[in-house]
C-alpha cells in the first residue's frame, strides 16, 4: 500500500478518506496548509507520494509562503521524507505563478523526485485520484460483445447452459498488499532454489546412514549476540531500580549497556547519578542520527517532553531495526500499558522479560496474563517488599507466589539495595550469557 501525504486545504480530510477509500494508499497524514511549520516538524513523516493541491484565492495564506515552507522542510531534513512530490493544480493560467514558485523550491533544494500534474476542467477527486495513478482521461469508450456458439461441426446445437449462480462471489478492491506478499515469496523461492534439478537412479539404492554425526556450527551473527531484556511492573514496583543494578552490573563485566527509560517517572538518569561509573545520556533524536554506541560504556535514553513521547513505539521498532553494536545489552524499562505493544514489535529478539510483582495476592493474580505468555526460562518474577503494608495486611512468602507460577518460569525473592554497584554478579545470575 502507498503512503500518502496530502495537502489540500479545506478539502483534505475528505480528499484523504476518499483516498483511503480507494484501497491503493494510506494517508499517513493530512495538512489543511503549510502555514503553521511547527505542526510539520512535530510529526514523524516518511511517505512515499506527497499530494500538494493548489488552491488559488485561499485567503491570507499565500503560495509564495507555502512554497517557502515546503523549502525549509526538505532542506532541515531530520522527520521529514516526502518520497516523490506531486502538485497538481488546475489547468488555467491563474496557476502560473504558483507552477514557478514550486519549480524554483526543486531547483533550490536539488529535489529531482517530483511531478506535476495539471488537470482540465473540474479539480474533482475521481481526477485527482486518476492524475496520481497516471490514468488516461481517455477512458470514455465501451466494451462490445458479440454471442459465440460453439457447436460439432454440421451439427444442431441441442443443449443449454444455464448461467453459474455468482451469488457467492466477492468482488474485492485492488490491493498492493496482495501483490507485496506474492513477490516476497518469488524473493524467498530465488533464494532457496540452488537451480539445479536432482534425480535419483532407479538402478541403483540410496545409501543408508545411520546415527550420522555432524560438526558443530559456529554462529557470528549479529542478531545472536544482541540481547534485548524488557522490564516491567505496576507503579513503585521497583523496576527504574532494578534495570539500573542489572544495568551497571552488565557494564561492569565489559558489556555495552543501552537503558531505554519508559516509565512515567523518567528516574533513571537521577538514579544512575548514585553509581561509581559514568553514563552518557541520549535522547531519542540523539540515537536516530547516530545508533554506535561507543564500546562498553553505560547509556541512558529517556525522553524530552510529549512530542518524543508520543513516537516512543515508532522510534523503538525504527532504532532496534538498525542498531550498529552488535554486543549491546538493551533494557527496556515499560509501564504495564506499554509491554504488550513492546512485546508485539520486538516479540523474537526479546532474550529476557522481567516482572516486578509486589508480593500480595491481588498483584500476582493481576500480572499472571503477562507472565503465562512466556512461560519459560527467559521470564523471570522478581518480588518486591519495599512498599509499606497496613498491619492488618501481610506479603506472601516465596513458596506461596512460586506456587502461583509455572514451573518453568524462575523466581526471585525480595532483594534491598543499599548500594546500586553490586559488580558483575547480578547481571550474570538473572540474565546470563
Amino acid at each position: 500500500m502507498i503512503k500518502l501525504m496530502v495537502v489540500a486545504g479545506d478539502s483534505s480530510e475528505k480528499l484523504a478518506a476518499f483516498l483511503e477509500q480507494r484501497g491503493t494508499f494510506s494517508v499517513d497524514c493530512w495538512f489543511q496548509d503549510l502555514s503553521n511549520i511547527e505542526e510539520v516538524q512535530n510529526k514523524i513523516i516518511k511517505v512515499d507520494k506527497f499530494l500538494y493541491l493548489h488552491r488559488p484565492n485561499t485567503g491570507s495564506v499565500s503560495i509564495k509562503s507555502e512554497m517557502q515552507t515546503l523549502q525549509q522542510l526538505i532542506q532541515s531534513g531530520g522527520f521529514f521524507s516526502p518520497g516523490e512530490i506531486i502538485f497538481i493544480a488546475k489547468d488555467s493560467e491563474d496557476t502560473a505563478l504558483a507552477l514557478k514558485y514550486f519549480n524554483s523550491v526543486m531547483n533550490n533544494c536539488n529535489y529531482k523526485n517530483f511531478s506535476i500534474k495539471q488537470i482540465k476542467g473540474i479539480l474533482s477527486f475521481d481526477a485527482i485520484y486518476d492524475s496520481i495513478m497516471g490514468t488516461s482521461e481517455i477512458k470514455d469508450f465501451k466494451n462490445q460483445y458479440r454471442r459465440v456458439y460453439r457447436v460439432e461441426r454440421n451439427a444442431d446445437s441441442n443443449a443449454a447452459y444455464l448461467p453459474k449462480n455468482d451469488a457467492t462471489l466477492v468482488v474485492e478492491p485492488f490491493d498492493f498488499i496482495n501483490i507485496s506478499e506474492y513477490e516476497e515469496r518469488k524473493r524467498a523461492a530465488a533464494r532457496t532454489d540452488s537451480g539445479h534439478v536432482h534425480t535419483d537412479n532407479k538402478d541403483s539404492d540410496l545409501a543408508v546412514f545411520e546415527s550420522p554425526s555432524f560438526s558443530k556450527i559456529e554462529y557470528s551473527g549479529s542478531v545472536l549476540k544482541q540481547r534485548i531484556c524488557i522490564i516491567t511492573g505496576g507503579s513503585n514496583s521497583g523496576k527504574s531500580v532494578w534495570s539500573t543494578v542489572i544495568g551497571a552490573s552488565a557494564n561492569m563485566d565489559g558489556h555495552t549497556v543501552l537503558i531505554i527509560d519508559y516509565t512515567r517517572n523518567q528516574d533513571i538518569t537521577d538514579l544512575c547519578n548514585t553509581l561509581h561509573t559514568g553514563f552518557i545520556i541520549h535522547s531519542i533524536r540523539d540515537l536516530l542520527l547516530d545508533n554506535n554506541l561507543k564500546e562498553a560504556t553505560m547509556n541512558v535514553c529517556h525522553f524530552l517532553g510529549d512530542n518524543e513521547r508520543g513516537v516512543r513505539l515508532e522510534f523503538l521498532q525504527n532504532f532496534i531495526s538498525r542498531m550498529c553494536n552488535s554486543n549491546c545489552l538493551v533494557i527496556i524499562v515499560a509501564e504495564l500499558e506499554d509491554y504488550e505493544e513492546i512485546d508485539r514489535l520486538l516479540y523474537d529478539l526479546i532474550s529476557t522479560r522481567i516482572y516486578m510483582v509486589t508480593p500480595l495476592k491481588g498483584c500476582v493474580n493481576a500480572i499472571l496474563p503477562l507472565v503465562e505468555k512466556h512461560a519459560d526460562s527467559s521470564s523471570i518474577v522478581i518480588m518486591n517488599q519495599a512498599v509499606r503494608l497496613m498491619n492488618s495486611m501481610e506479603y506472601l512468602d516465596a513458596s506461596d507466589v512460586r506456587e502461583m507460577l509455572d514451573t518453568k518460569i524462575r523466581l526471585a525473592k525480595a532483594t534491598f539495595f543499599d548500594d546500586l554497584n553490586k559488580g558483575p554478579k547480578v547481571y550474570k545470575s538473572i540474565i546470563g550469557e
